[in-house]
């Protein structure tokens, strides 16, 4: 698992076949394991495969169109869902809580979601993680029938691994550790 975890990398170009109805279920059912504070079960999944994209790709053509989006960017918009043959959104439904803020649930959802992006990586599916303006964007929201309190947290796009994978520079590679003592002392 360790060495999963320090080799993933996002692929950018991703085909069929994606997962099946039971790699789904696997997929998905690994996010239980998110921390999850006082149970609440803020995550749950939106799959979106197969001709249900197209419906997803005129979300997002609106959602440019809506924002002043240039013919090339409606042209992309168009076909961002066709990315890969699966996406699997995640979204967090918050609730209010005495003892769990409402970042604390996004938090939650996003590790559900990273839980499910390793596990598909462990069944040698590609996966790439995306936000952006659609994650928040009108039109998507509508077709997907989010209610207020429910906010997508990303879009992971599943399928089989084609080209090359995206690299990363070797800064990222490590991240700042800082111990309190060092704080302390200065």
């Amino acid at each position: 698992m360790i060495d999963l975890i320090n080799q993933r990398s996002s692929h950018g170009k991703l085909v069929a076949p994606g997962p099946s109805a039971e790699q789904v279920k696997i997929i998905t059912q690994a996010a239980v394991r998110a921390p999850d504070h006082a149970w609440l079960r803020p995550t749950y999944f939106i799959t979106v495969a197969d001709e249900e994209r197209e419906a997803l790709n005129q979300a997002f053509y609106r959602h440019t169109l809506a924002t002043g989006g240039t013919p090339a960017q409606l042209e992309k918009a168009a076909s961002m869902a066709n990315r890969a043959p699966m996406l699997l959104i995640a979204v967090c439904r918050q609730q209010m809580h005495a003892k769990v803020p409402q970042w604390e649930q996004v938090a939650t959802t996003c590790v559900a979601l990273a839980y499910s992006q390793l596990t598909a990586e462990s069944l040698g599916f590609g996966t790439i993680w995306r936000t952006g303006a659609m994650a928040d964007s009108d039109a998507v929201r509508e077709l997907l029938k989010l209610k207020a309190n429910e906010k997508i947290v990303g879009f992971l796009y599943i399928g089989s691994k084609s080209g090359a994978e995206k690299t990363r520079p070797e800064s990222a590679n490590e991240l700042p550790v800082v111990s309190l003592s060092n704080l302390l002392n200065d």
